[in-house]
This record gives C-alpha cells, structure tokens and sequence, in this order.
C-alpha cells in the first residue's frame, strides 16, 4: 500500500467512525494516523529529494575525477596512476 492510499484510508475511516462528539478516541487515533502518514509522505519526498541532490553531486565528481585524468594523461604518464589511486 503507497503512503498515499495509507492516508486515503485513514481519511475515509475518519468521515465514517471518527465523531469527535460520540467517539473522541477513534476520532483522535485515526486523525492522529493521518498526521502520521502526512508526515512520512513529506519525509519521503525530502529524502527523494536528497538522493537526487546526491546523485547530482556524485555524477559532477565522476565528471571532474575523469577531467583530471584526461589532463594527467595528456601532460605526462607518470601523473595518471597517482591519481586514479586516489580516487
């Protein structure tokens, strides 16, 4: 189950049993669940987020790493292999 149908279910048991007025604890668990599952669904999106950014950045330092290769390579032999060890 996504985390959006997690809160569509949650909702939809919210309209049907959660009356503040006659059941205020069925109301309060199943609002409370909704929150929850609103806060995972943003967690989930930030991280999203995150790996993307990361990914970004690792593909620029795959691109620099292969940058400076070329141009040890072009310069002298010798320079190459110390830096391919390095990275």
């Amino acid at each position: 189950m996504s985390i959006q149908s997690a809160i569509n279910c949650l909702d939809e048991n919210i309209r049907l049993y959660g009356n503040p007025r006659v059941d205020p604890e069925k109301y309060n668990l199943y609002n409370g669940l909704s929150e929850m599952a609103r806060a995972i669904q943003r967690l989930d999106n930030e991280v999203e987020v995150i790996k993307n950014t990361v990914n970004g950045i690792l593909h620029e330092v795959r691109r620099v790493q292969s940058l400076r290769r070329l141009t040890a390579k072009d310069h002298t032999g010798l320079l190459l292999p110390v830096l391919e060890n390095r990275f």
